[in-house]
């Protein structure tokens, strides 16, 4: 059986709402499952919307779910597909640091739908390549590809040469890295 692996662009968006990663945080940082009504008290919303917030996360795969009862508690995933729970241990070794959740959702914009993450796994499988090549690889509209190129080129994901070609910038952060793998190993979920 294949281990399930999420789709990245959803993971993105799954980890994109500042709410929601404190709840992640709230989640990782406990030693034991944690109730949802402690996690909303935690980060001070709404029981209904916590829940609503937690069970997206536990569709992504971070964290797990656990009935007793009438209640439910979340706690860490513990187990899973190796490149996603590579991207979980990076998300947590950062959680505790001041910038955590800067760092974090620095690096979300690149993942945020199939395109962006199409073009960087084509790059990282390819190297540097031209626009017009990295369109055809990606099956997307040219124009369309030129303004995805720009957008990850401001963000730090790509490098733009006066020859039209583009190729990968090497990440510093950890967690960026960890995402790109994952993406790169899910690239045909696109």
């Amino acid at each position: 059986m294949q281990e399930y692996l999420p789709i990245p662009w959803r993971v993105s968006r799954a980890l994109d709402n500042p709410i929601r990663l404190e709840m992640l945080r709230t989640v990782m940082l406990s030693s034991h499952p944690v109730s949802v009504s402690d996690i909303s008290a935690a980060v001070g919303e709404k029981e209904s919307v916590t829940s609503q917030y937690l069970r997206m996360l536990n569709m992504q795969g971070f964290i797990v779910a656990v009935r007793r009862g009438k209640n439910v508690f979340y706690e860490r995933r513990r187990d899973g597909a190796r490149e996603f729970m590579r991207l979980v241990d990076e998300l947590e070794s950062i959680i505790e640091a001041p910038d955590w959740k800067d760092r974090v959702l620095a690096v979300l914009p690149a993942f945020s739908n199939a395109r962006k993450t199409a073009i960087l796994s084509v790059l990282n499988k390819d190297g540097e390549i031209s626009v017009e090549v990295l369109a055809e690889r990606s099956f997307m509209p040219i124009k369309t590809c030129y303004r995805i190129v720009g957008e990850l080129t401001a963000l730090g994901f790509l490098r733009s040469s006066a020859s039209a070609t583009v190729s990968a910038a090497p990440q510093d952060e950890r967690f960026a890295k960890a995402f790109l793998e994952f993406a790169m190993v899910n690239s045909h979920k696109l």
